[in-house]
């Protein structure tokens, strides 16, 4: 974590990640060939010009980089050639040259430096290889239980979806070879059933001290893309069904939307009456 001096107010508890010291690039490579240009940011905005998402703004510019959550160079060793920053996403990514002159990117895992080498197996581990290395990629049937993963997938074959924050991890709990499912535990002690087919990663997702940073101002989270919202009771009558009343009012009985219409909670969804 990188402190700021207090120079302004709003840099007085801005506490942000050093990106210098967890990420070491090298740009020999041709690394432009795996960024695709950001899709145009409309704010919000239909294309009538009206606000349908009020949580939404203008925000920086930035490069799309492709990531390979299928691992798909089976069986061939790999070697770590840098770690990068992200601006998509809150972990780091590491560019991986694989020995069949194919690179690409992955998200990088905590503890692996560059020059480690790595490989995404689709077999039993060998009887020379004892335990796997932490960013190597397998399907879960031949993983042990017990063992960290991240990027795990729902459907075999099909991309990691879940797991893949800053900091994640899941654990394998057991398998029910019956029905080919495995059961994975998070550290939030929540637990789903995915395909004892599917590929998951080995280790921990990098950048785990994501979780402490302090923006210090919202104006940060403005160049994010992200835009404050206003609760309704703090409207007035004309703006929002919840807003006036003399002072703080309770909140009504019946939660209703900005165009008046009821919400009502369910299957832990809000759908429209």
């Amino acid at each position: 974590m990188k402190k700021y001096k207090s120079i302004t107010n709003s840099m007085r508890h801005v506490c942000l990640i050093d990106i210098k010291k967890e990420t070491s690039r090298n740009t020999t490579l041709p690394i432009r060939l795996l960024q695709t240009s950001n899709t145009k940011n409309h704010a919000g905005r239909n294309l009538s010009g009206r606000i349908t998402v009020f949580t939404k703004c203008k925000k920086h510019k930035r490069l799309y980089r492709i990531i390979d959550n299928k691992r798909i160079n089976k069986n061939v060793p790999g070697v770590v050639y840098s770690i990068e920053y992200d601006p998509n996403r809150s972990s780091f990514i590491s560019l991986i040259a694989y020995n069949n002159n194919i690179t690409c990117y992955i998200l990088s895992v905590y503890n692996v430096k560059v020059g480690d080498k790595l490989m995404s197996y689709d077999s039993p581990p060998s009887e020379d290889q004892l335990c796997y290395r932490p960013g190597d990629n397998n399907r879960l049937i031949y993983i042990h239980t017990g063992v960290v993963i991240h990027n795990v997938e729902y459907l075999p074959e099909h991309g990691g979806i879940f797991v893949r924050s800053a900091g994640t991890y899941g654990k394998i709990i057991k398998k029910y070879t019956k029905i080919n499912k495995i059961l994975i535990e998070l550290p939030s002690k929540i637990r789903f059933f995915t395909s004892i087919f599917s590929f998951a990663t080995i280790g921990v997702v990098s950048n785990k001290f994501y979780k402490n940073r302090v923006i210090g101002k919202a104006g940060r989270n403005r160049w994010l893309g992200k835009k404050s919202t206003v609760r309704g009771v703090a409207m007035n009558p004309v703006d929002h069904p919840h807003g006036g009343g003399e002072g703080k009012k309770s909140n009504p009985s019946w939660k209703r939307s900005p165009w008046g219409k009821i919400l009502v909670k369910h299957n832990r969804r809000r759908i429209f009456l």
